[in-house]
């Protein structure tokens, strides 16, 4: 259909009009597809609010996309290909999902403006439908057949009045239909129907990671293995020969647990929380994106390659007793400070501690990293546990201001561990 042919947007009332966009971005081709729904969203908005303002890449790259705004589209596609990745999304919704729903949802090739008009194919089958069984015909659809039938053919004519009584009424509408939308797909954390209020110190804590509208980044390790769950699974190592495939498609239960606590601290505080997994990561991805990593780097192998680490290193034990478990290796003691951290348990006997590695630095002049990683799965997850509550982001941000620390910082935890759930956990040294 071209825009010349599409209707005044004015003529579909902005109760239809959120209703239809609500159904798009909850349908199945919208799931999971971030940047495309919040693009839905912005478009529809400024589509219906303010339809006569042209929209600009910058607009949509540094307000929807998280772009600096040093933007320039001349040199960077990257609006384009996503504005082009939502036509595509809506022309497949359209021709399945929404075969029938009441409007059509476009946005047209040339321009960055999303159009609406009615479907005549769910006009000819409403309108069937009540031919055929008028008093089976539900209420609505009488309703709706004689708006559409309106649009179609009479479009009504408003007086200047009425358009101004439409267009605040309008905004106040669609901005509460996005809202809505954005709560569904980035949920606020609500208990027993009360919005839970997030502690200062976390919010603080956290901030800086709250300014990219597309959320932080987070990366978790999934080590190699080679096998399959039926036959066995063995661990990959690295330069060993190994008899099969290797294949990453498994990760720790702590790093498993640590997505999960993050998931829910994100919710309280409005904000999205993009998950990857180590092996399926590019640097591309890491563009323009404030990170966390989860897991520790003989597994999170992109640590090593965003992250370079001063004062503390991974290693894992080749010889000894303790052949294969992985120790967070000191190479600048302090005073009365060891020289490796490793858990006091043999890799055979049941965990009774751990330690673990948090890093917090800065990657560029307006994102961070940080790492939460433990020397096993537990570790991490006490150490991700850790940067999610306000009793202990508490104690942290006290002793870094103690210390006299920047922002940028390597700490060591210990962790106490009771039947593999990390108990008490402590600040060892900060460098």
């Amino acid at each position: 259909m071209s825009a010349d042919a599409i209707p005044a947007l004015q003529d579909i009332s902005p109760q239809q009009r959120a209703a239809q966009i609500e159904k798009i971005a909850r349908s199945h081709v919208f799931f999971g597809a971030e940047t495309s729904y919040k693009l839905l969203y912005f478009l529809a908005e400024r589509s219906f609010v303010e339809p006569h303002i042209p929209l600009k890449e910058y607009e949509i790259a540094t307000e929807v996309m998280g772009r600096r705004n040093d933007f320039d589209p001349r040199s960077d596609s990257s609006v384009r290909v996503q504005v082009a990745r939502l036509r595509t999304k809506l022309a497949e919704y359209m021709s399945g999902e929404g075969l029938e729903d009441p409007y059509i949802v476009e946005v047209p090739r040339g321009s960055y403006k999303l159009t609406m008009a009615p479907n005549p194919r769910a006009l000819n089958s409403l309108l069937d439908d009540r031919k055929s069984h008028p008093e089976a015909a539900p209420s609505y659809a009488g309703d709706i057949a004689e708006v559409a039938h309106e649009e179609l053919h009479e479009p009504r004519q408003k007086d200047r009045a009425s358009k101004l009584i439409w267009k605040p009424l309008t905004a106040v509408f669609f901005l509460a239909a996005v809202s809505l939308g954005l709560t569904y797909r980035f949920r606020s954390y609500v208990h027993f129907g009360r919005t839970v209020p997030v502690d200062a110190d976390v919010r603080e804590f956290w901030q800086p990671f709250l300014s990219d509208p597309q959320g932080p980044l987070t990366i978790v390790s999934n080590a190699p293995f080679t096998g399959n769950a039926v036959n066995g699974l063995r661990y990959d190592q690295q330069g060993v020969k190994s008899a099969g495939t290797a294949h990453s498609y498994y990760t720790g239960i702590g790093e498993a647990v640590s997505i999960h606590k993050l998931d829910t601290l994100f919710s309280q505080l409005n904000s999205p929380l993009r998950v990857r997994p180590g092996s399926q990561l590019s640097v591309e991805d890491l563009k323009d994106s404030n990170l966390i990593f989860i897991g520790a780097p003989v597994e999170n192998l992109m640590v090593k390659k965003v992250i370079t680490l001063k004062h503390f290193e991974f290693q894992e034990l080749t010889s000894g007793p303790r052949t294969g478990q992985v120790v967070i290796q000191n190479r600048d003691p302090l005073a009365g400070e060891p020289s490796a951290y490793m858990a006091s348990s043999l890799p055979d006997a049941a965990l009774v501690d751990d330690y673990a590695l948090i890093v917090r630095m800065p990657i560029d002049a307006t994102h961070e990293a940080i790492v939460a990683a433990g020397t096993t799965t537990i570790g991490t997850e006490a150490a991700a546990d850790y940067l999610c509550q306000p009793d202990t982001l508490k104690q942290l941000q006290q002793r870094l201001r103690a210390s006299g620390h920047d922002g940028t910082y390597e700490l060591i935890l210990h962790i106490k561990v009771v039947e593999d759930v990390p108990m008490k956990v402590e600040i060892v040294t900060v460098h």
